[in-house]
């Protein structure tokens, strides 16, 4: 399902759609990296608030979080063709809706969304593999 960077019609679309029978796989990153693995404003990518929106539409299920090394290696924003051949690697984690719901409840909506930003930003940091100028490396492999 296509849908633009923006919230408009077609993000709303796409989280009418989102139930718990759909298959749900989110790479939490969501931006394409420059060749030095920021954003296009020289910043370090982060994880946007879209993916708390669509872990708030299911109530039920699991969804597959997918954390990728190496992708701004293949290919960068501007560049015409992908380069071939790259190494690629991912971590995949199976989170159950209700467990993870219920470890970050709380009642208040915006308060309930900063949590889960902020802990998938974290599992983002602790879990993307090892990637030469890879931005959430904690050690050298």
């Amino acid at each position: 399902m296509p849908i633009s960077r923006k919230r408009d019609e077609s993000w709303d679309n796409f989280l009418k759609s989102v139930n718990d029978d759909a298959i749900v796989a989110i790479l939490p990153e969501g931006r394409m990296r420059r060749h030095d693995g920021n954003d296009k404003h020289g910043n370090p990518m982060t994880v946007r608030t879209g993916v708390a929106d669509i872990i708030e539409e299911l109530d039920d299920g699991k969804v597959l979080f997918i954390y990728s090394g190496g992708m701004h290696h293949v290919q960068i924003p501007g560049q015409t063709l992908p380069k071939l051949f790259k190494k690629i690697k991912v971590n995949m984690e199976m989170v159950d809706i209700n467990d993870y719901k219920d470890i970050l409840h709380h009642p208040e909506k915006k308060t309930r969304k900063a949590q889960i930003v902020k802990d998938i930003q974290k599992r983002l940091e602790d879990f993307t593999p090892f990637c030469k100028r890879q931005p959430y490396n904690k050690n050298d492999e």
